[in-house]
């Protein structure tokens, strides 16, 4: 699963990361989303590659703003299997890359968001601290049980 976007709350995000990172899953702010990542993998590879390669140049806020931005996504070697979107408000790049390549998509919409653009809509306050609160305890249990078999 990769998912893209986190919550504003920055106590919450981070146990989101964490999460992610526990339950080895791939995750990326909707905010640095690159176009291209999905439909042109290629390209955040050779980025990678060329970073990664003169690392030694590169000064300790390079590295550090390159792993906090792409760090979820660095061993993203194939497509996912699904995407899921924390703010749906944001997410027209990532709509139409993994429409184009089949990728179902989950998407956390509130009143003022179309629907038909998402295999599988959530409905809610994305803004809101409990329902971020509520979200994240949802896909902990969900990730968690997903491990079992």
């Amino acid at each position: 699963i990769l998912f893209v976007g986190f919550p504003e709350n920055k106590t919450i995000r981070k146990s989101f990361k964490d999460l992610f990172i526990f339950k080895n899953h791939f995750f990326i702010s909707d905010q640095e989303w690159v176009k291209g990542i999905l439909t042109n993998h290629f390209s955040l590879l050779e980025y990678k590659r060329d970073f990664l390669q003169n690392l030694a140049f590169k000064s300790d806020g390079d590295k550090q703003l390159f792993y906090q931005n792409f760090g979820g996504v660095l061993k993203l070697y194939t497509l996912p299997d699904l995407v899921m979107l924390y703010s749906h408000s944001h997410g027209e790049l990532i709509f139409s890359e993994a429409k184009s390549l089949g990728i179902p998509i989950v998407s956390i919409l509130d009143a003022s968001n179309d629907p038909s653009e998402v295999d599988y809509p959530v409905f809610g306050n994305f803004t809101s601290i409990r329902a971020s609160k509520f979200l994240f305890v949802l896909l902990k249990r969900v990730l968690h049980l997903s491990f079992r078999f």
